[in-house]
């Protein structure tokens, strides 16, 4: 398998992708591959490519991307991120069905757009309804025209997506924590 994206079956080449290429390493090769990843490779197997189930352990942004870019371009960015959030499915499915070329920025600030359209007091719904406070959201997780300072935790990412009035899809909440995919997508839809 390459990292060629342009024919590939979500669910199996992007849900299984790393699982598969870390099946296909030696032991030696893979104690190799998650040293370079930062991890050992007892974590990974245990916590993160697992054989039947999801991952148990959600990784930080720098380990997802880790996992990608030290796979010798076997497992694309957008892959490993799919991996552990496979609720994009969707919104991924949706562009690719379109086959048309997206505008990165405007998906990917499509959140950030949505939180400051809304009024005060809208805002500090929106945060209660994700299990948040307005200062939090605002704050630290959705900032205006700049990167976040933190990403959420998984539910939190997706309760951002799925509390925001059908203006925000999962895929374009998890893209603007992960913009690093976008030319991974425009390479899925050309």
């Amino acid at each position: 398998m390459t990292a060629c994206i342009n024919t590939v079956v979500l669910d199996r080449d992007f849900r299984y992708a790393l699982r598969d290429y870390f099946n296909t390493l030696s032991a030696d090769k893979c104690e190799d591959y998650m040293q370079r990843c930062g991890v050992t490779y007892t974590y990974a197997k245990s916590h993160l490519i697992k054989t039947r189930s999801e991952a148990s352990h959600m990784p930080g942004k720098m380990l997802i991307y880790a996992l990608a870019d030290e796979s010798e371009r076997y497992v694309t960015r957008l892959q490993s991120v799919y991996h552990f959030y496979p609720e994009i499915r969707d919104g991924l499915e949706c562009i690719v069905k379109a086959g048309q070329m997206i505008n990165c920025r405007q998906e990917q600030l499509r959140l950030p757009e949505y939180l400051y359209s809304l009024s005060d007091e809208a805002k500090s719904d929106y945060a209660r309804r994700v299990g948040s406070t307005r200062r939090y959201v605002t704050g630290r997780l959705i900032r205006k025209q700049t990167i976040p300072a933190c990403i959420p935790n998984k539910p939190l990412l997706l309760a951002l997506a799925d509390e925001g009035e059908g203006q925000v899809s999962r895929f374009q909440a998890l893209f603007y924590y992960f913009p690093e995919i976008g030319q991974d997508v425009l390479n899925l839809i050309q």
